[in-house]
């Protein structure tokens, strides 16, 4: 039977200032540019864009900040009634272009506050996918909220899953890192993840084999995985390994929506994956 909510997406809500010219400090910075940012604003969007139904779950700050983040939401079409807005301020993030590459700094605040009351718990039966983020389970209480809800996500036989989008500034313990996310991997649930992703995770390049193996021996039911942003690999527990190449980069959010938005019961891995991409 068809579920009303084709994606509950829970994790970090926050807003990103991005340097429009090179800078290798705060201090070198003249002019910043403001976006929203964190899994649930871009993969929410993507997810919208892709006409799938999407509820949010997050925390922002009773700020200018934490408004426009849910107005943002709102206009892309996403349902906020899970947004809460606290005392804490709204997690920022500050990324600097320089010659070197880009450099990133985030600030904390309400993203962390998710409280298990914001999970609309009467209606898991009515949810199709659910999905969060490596960064937003980098640290408790978020993590620990998550993790009890997803645990209620799939009683009610949602789908899960996961951007194993690692960070070694959000969660410095790479052991506790490894731990947590492999046992949330291992819930048959969907991840996805850039070759960038797997090195900060595990300190060396794999092949894309090896990485998908890696996450379907430890109970993963598929893997999303570019290790070049050129080319998408899919790992699937009952079909096996497919790939494709881009015609050009794709974000990795954009990817993964598309990938969601597929029918899975009516189309093989092979078609799903094709489909992003044409």
């Amino acid at each position: 039977m068809p579920r009303s909510i084709d994606v509950l997406c829970t994790g970090e809500l926050l807003m990103a200032f991005v340097t429009a010219d090179f800078a290798h400090t705060p201090g070198e910075a003249t002019l910043y540019r403001r976006m929203p940012a964190g899994e649930v604003a871009r993969l929410g969007a993507a997810l919208a864009r892709q006409q799938l139904k999407v509820h949010a779950v997050a925390a922002v700050g009773q700020d200018e900040l934490g408004l426009l983040l849910r107005q943002h939401l709102e206009q892309n079409g996403i349902d906020i009634s899970g947004i809460t807005q606290l005392d804490e301020p709204t997690t920022l993030l500050l990324s600097m272009r320089g010659s070197e590459g880009e450099k990133t700094q985030v600030y904390r605040g309400a993203d962390v506050q998710l409280a298990i009351r914001q999970f609309p718990y009467a209606r898991f039966e009515d949810i199709h996918w659910f999905h969060t983020s490596a960064f937003a389970l980098s640290r408790d209480p978020a993590r620990r909220v998550i993790i009890e809800a997803c645990e209620k996500a799939h009683r009610a036989v949602c789908r899960v899953s996961l951007h194993m989008n690692y960070a070694s500034c959000l969660w410095p313990d790479r052991a506790e890192a490894q731990r947590v996310l492999n046992t949330y991997a291992s819930n048959s649930t969907m991840v996805c993840l850039t070759g960038a992703d797997w090195l900060a995770l595990q300190g060396e390049y794999s092949t894309p084999q090896a990485v998908g193996e890696h996450f379907l021996k430890i109970g993963a039911r598929e893997v999303l995985f570019s290790p070049d942003q050129q080319t998408w690999w899919a790992f699937s527990a009952d079909q096996g390994a497919v790939s494709v190449a881009l015609k050009a980069p794709v974000d990795t959010e954009a990817f993964l929506a598309g990938f969601m938005a597929q029918p899975m019961e009516e189309r093989s891995t092979q078609t799903r994956l094709e489909s992003v991409v044409l």
